[in-house]
């Protein structure tokens, strides 16, 4: 009776240990996967604009310059953008309470023909999903698009002080013309589901690598089980 008594408390250890490190494993994961936390204050962060059903990188990339500016207040993060071609870029909407709605135009430039926008962002973690509206009147051109943003948060950098702010320009700080050619527009051949998209696929922004947090708990499960091999051995 008193070994039948014993095998049973030793049975029951075995089990509150194995549930022990698996909740424990759980927890490790879960917090290697949360967003990191990131101080109030205004950032740059690098991105690609991604097709919308796959993750190449669109030609609507080109429109919108790099790095965006990331202001964070109060734990709320704030994105802006700045596009050049702006003319051609007729509508721009994020996912909002009640569906897609616009962004907020911060500022234009009619010379440059750019604009600087901003929307929020909860989680940089993951693709934002955008659509867009490209309207080139000269060839005739106009097609609805959905996008993807995909943000970089390995790549955030605080902003110096003069440059933070509302009047942060996204992109650059001065009215330089574009890196993308200026004549440049989409090819009226194609088909919509394809004309502003390139092959390219795109470098993934990097999200946090967790598998060392798997390892880790793969190590200490398997040492923990071994240690309790042993001691129900020198027990028996």
């Amino acid at each position: 009776m008193f070994q039948h008594m014993l095998k049973f408390r030793r049975l029951s250890l075995l089990g509150f240990s194995l549930m022990f490190l698996w909740v424990f494993s759980i927890l490790l994961v879960t917090a290697a996967r949360a967003a990191p936390s990131i101080n109030d204050g205004t950032y740059s962060i690098q991105y690609n604009v991604l097709h919308g059903q796959n993750d190449s990188v669109s030609m609507a990339n080109d429109y919108w310059e790099k790095p965006a500016t990331l202001i964070v207040k109060d734990g709320r993060m704030t994105v802006q953008m700045k596009i050049n071609h702006s003319s051609w870029v007729t509508q721009f909407k994020v996912p909002g309470n009640t569906g897609f709605s616009d962004v907020e135009v911060i500022s234009k430039d009619s010379n440059s023909d750019t604009r600087v926008t901003q929307f929020a962002v909860k989680d940089l973690e993951k693709p934002l999903e955008a659509k867009i509206h490209v309207r080139v009147e000269s060839i005739n051109y106009d097609h609805d698009y959905t996008i993807r943003f995909a943000f970089d948060p390995s790549s955030i950098k605080a902003v110096s002080s003069e440059k933070s702010g509302k009047g942060a320009a996204a992109g650059s700080t001065d009215k330089t013309k574009s890196k993308t050619n200026e004549t440049a527009q989409p090819n009226p051949g194609e088909q919509p589901a394809t004309a502003a998209q390139s092959e390219k696929p795109a470098d993934n922004p990097k999200t946090g690598d967790i598998s060392s947090v798997w390892l880790f708990a793969s190590l200490l499960t398997g040492s923990t089980l071994f240690l309790l091999y042993r001691w129900k051995v020198r027990k028996n």
